[in-house]
């Protein structure tokens, strides 16, 4: 107390501390502007109703097996620097009458930089569905059922923007979706194929869709991405109803941690290795396996899941929060043809590098030379066990959110 009525007694010291104190306000109010900078927005693309963009060519490397690896680009947005691409992925079908159509299979957001593209679809189509077949199944016992389906939420019917203080938002809606008819069936294996039975690409009323991505304008490497599907109809889904597939591109080695279970997983290129998290009634355990379902391994278990994960490259750390997503995700296990229990593949990573037969039977799809490392959160992946199983998503609004951080620290 002595010391401090000295200073207080003090002309100089009063004067002093005058001046400190207004040199603390300014950095306090240089910094409350600093933090409340908004930075730049550059767009370009179409915007508005009935956009028609897309033209078939057979010369792009789209891959059927991971939605997003590739896509055309159709929009450009820079935040500040930081640079993002978005459109499509797609291939082409056939109609009943032989005319080659476009389907889309995911709308794609990419991070651009030197050195390291990060490729996120939320929206995919859902790809390996059993399409309803009126009559007997002469090939009861075989792999695949007689007809199947990919249903697409197409490209969309419309495109907003909107820039606020705080953010650049797009909002996308999707009202014309298109289902693909087809069989993979082989006659030649001694496999029934139902009589007449043709490929086909027709209009599908049974689902909608709307996508908000939100592009932070106070830290351009966040983005945050509201996704919401309308479905009227059963789906019996096989390869899994996907809400976020990750592709990370990189000149440096890939690694991935997910929070919850302290497993860090880095596939090595060229491995056929999958790390896949299931999520339990209990909570998870994590698994490796071969080629789906080949070769499992139990690595661990644990209680909490924590709808988050890290993915680290180039000294850059990427982190990925789905809210609620475990809890979206179905937990209830499945029977394959030998009768044996299988929980779903929830979220799972793996390298990509085209190495995808089924069950030998060459079916071709793109190969990506650059070998991503793909991170996929898909609530309804049965593709462990044997036979060709579905679980059945049934009609109803599915709401999710998955915020991205760029530059995590």
């Amino acid at each position: 107390m002595k010391i401090l009525r000295r200073i207080n007694n003090s002309y100089f010291n009063k004067w002093f501390l005058c001046l400190l104190i207004a040199s603390i306000c300014s950095a306090v109010l240089s910094a409350m502007i600093f933090s409340d900078k908004s930075y730049d927005v550059f767009f370009e693309g179409p915007e508005g109703d009935n956009i028609n963009f897309a033209s078939a060519s057979e010369t792009n490397p789209h891959s059927a097996i991971v939605q997003g690896a590739d896509f055309d680009k159709v929009w450009r947005a820079r935040i500040g620097d930081v640079n993002y691409e978005i459109g499509f992925s797609y291939c082409f079908v056939k109609s009943a009458g032989g005319v080659k159509k476009l389907l889309v299979d995911s709308l794609v957001l990419s991070f651009v930089e030197d050195g390291l593209r990060v490729n996120i679809a939320p929206l995919a189509y859902f790809f390996g569905n059993r399409y309803p077949y009126e009559g007997a199944d002469k090939t009861p016992n075989a792999e695949m059922p007689p007809s199947q389906s990919n249903l697409s939420f197409g490209i969309p019917s419309n495109v907003e923007t909107r820039t606020t203080k705080d953010s650049f938002n797009i909002k996308m809606s999707f009202n014309r979706s298109l289902a693909h008819i087809y069989t993979l069936r082989k006659s030649s294996l001694g496999e029934w194929i139902p009589l007449g039975f043709k490929p086909d690409i027709i209009p599908y009323d049974g689902m909608t869709a709307d996508v908000v991505i939100k592009f932070s304008r106070l830290n351009p490497y966040k983005v945050s991405i509201d996704t919401t599907r309308r479905l009227s109809e059963n789906i019996d889904n096989h390869n899994g109803f996907n809400l976020l597939t990750q592709i990370i591109y990189s000149s440096e080695p890939v690694k991935v941690s997910y929070l919850a279970t302290g497993q860090t997983l880095a596939p090595a290129i060229g491995s056929k290795e999958i790390a896949s998290l299931q999520l339990l009634k209990s909570g998870w355990q994590m698994l490796k396996t071969r080629e789906f379902d080949k070769g499992r391994k139990i690595l661990g278990g644990g209680k909490k899941f924590d709808n988050r994960w890290i993915v680290e490259t180039r000294n850059r750390k990427i982190a990925v929060k789905a809210p609620g997503f475990a809890d979206f995700a179905i937990h209830e296990p499945y029977i394959d043809t030998e009768k044996v229990s299988h929980i779903p593949n929830n979220l799972y990573t793996f390298r990509y590098n085209g190495w995808y037969d089924y069950i030998g039977r060459g079916y071709t799809y793109a190969v990506i030379k650059s070998d991503p490392l793909v991170v996929k959160a898909s609530p309804t992946e049965t593709h462990l066990g044997k036979g060709w199983m579905s679980v059945r998503i049934v009609p109803g609004e599915y709401r999710d959110k998955a915020e991205i951080d760029f530059n995590a620290k």
